[in-house]
């Protein structure tokens, strides 16, 4: 698989130490986030990738229609990967995200970004109303590292409905940057 490149340069000494050891299992250290350069509206940060269902797209910070005609775009009022709280990311149906229906429950989708890579396990997979009180609950949520990857449903409408799938995962591996809730 081809490595996302741009993330190494952000990375001296013992913030890569925390990525290549996290990577392999051992357990992530804090980062200073005063030391991570967090990216600014609209700004390519990352890339998302699930090989089980060869779904890979690059990752905006934003989530407005142009943006998310270049990928996938994460809601400016979430928090990042490796913080706690819910990291949203929405992307269309029409384009990569639309492969989110053949994903299962334990594989793992990978959020590489410019300060360290992130794995999480998916937990669930459903459709619901985009209004959904659940859902908006585990948006708010600060106690624990989940993500939330979504797109309009059903896969094979055009233009906006009512209906979201979701798919809900907890973070797996990689370096935390501010464990204090």
């Amino acid at each position: 698989a081809e490595d996302f490149p741009f993330f190494i340069l952000f990375f001296i000494g013992a913030s890569l130490i925390t990525t290549v050891a996290t990577s392999m299992g051992v357990p992530a250290t804090m980062f200073n986030p005063r030391k991570i350069q967090f990216p600014h509206y609209g700004q390519l940060y990352g890339e998302i990738s699930v090989p089980s269902i060869q779904l890979k797209t690059p990752l905006y910070f934003g989530d407005s229609a142009t943006i998310l005609r270049k990928g996938a775009g994460q809601y400016m009022g979430s928090t990042f990967p490796g913080e706690i709280g819910t990291t949203l990311i929405a992307g269309h149906n029409s384009d990569s995200f639309g492969k989110l229906i053949n994903i299962k429950a334990q594989e793992i989708i990978t959020i590489q970004t410019n300060y360290g890579s992130y794995q999480y396990e998916v937990e669930e997979v459903r459709v619901a109303n985009k209004h959904d009180t659940q859902i908006k609950q585990e948006i708010r949520q600060r106690n624990n590292a989940k993500l939330i990857l979504y797109t309009c449903y059903p896969i094979d409408s055009i233009g906006l409905t009512d209906q979201r799938l979701f798919v809900t995962a907890k973070l797996h591996a990689g370096p935390m940057i501010n464990e204090n809730k």
